[in-house]
């Protein structure tokens, strides 16, 4: 027999992100662990910018991946304020609630130079999860 993943599946997945994420952070690395996520760089953590009031609304989907699988889009937010200045490499989507953790993350295509007291806009970006092979 082939092998296959039901969407619900996938779907799951999808709910447990939309379901938890109440932050997005934007770091200066990928981060090793949370509290250095939410410290922020001049703290001696990887935090740069940060949307604190996540919900499920700020996400579309789950829908059909463009070659297989499903897709979850990370809605874009604009005017985010930028705490500690640095070179922004990575987005993470955090659970702050009980012990804190991080959900998904992803490396930007470029670096982006972000400082201290201005906005950054985030564009939209999709989580994917591939049918398997």
């Amino acid at each position: 027999m082939g092998k296959f993943i039901i969407n619900a599946v996938f779907d799951a997945a999808f709910t447990e992100v939309t379901g938890n994420c109440n932050k997005i952070c934007i770091t200066n690395a990928e981060p090793s662990t949370y509290a250095s996520c939410v410290l922020s760089a001049a703290s001696s953590g990887n935090l740069l910018a940060d949307v604190s009031s996540i919900t499920a609304s700020d996400f579309t989907g789950p829908a059909d991946g463009s070659t297989d699988g499903r897709k979850l889009t990370v809605d874009a937010q604009s005017s985010i304020s930028v705490d500690a200045t640095g070179s922004a490499t990575h987005i993470v989507l955090v659970d702050t609630t009980s012990s804190g953790r991080m959900l998904v993350g992803t490396t930007l295509s470029a670096t982006k130079s972000l400082t201290v007291g201005n906005k950054v806009d985030m564009p939209s970006w999709e989580i994917r999860l591939r049918d398997p092979s």
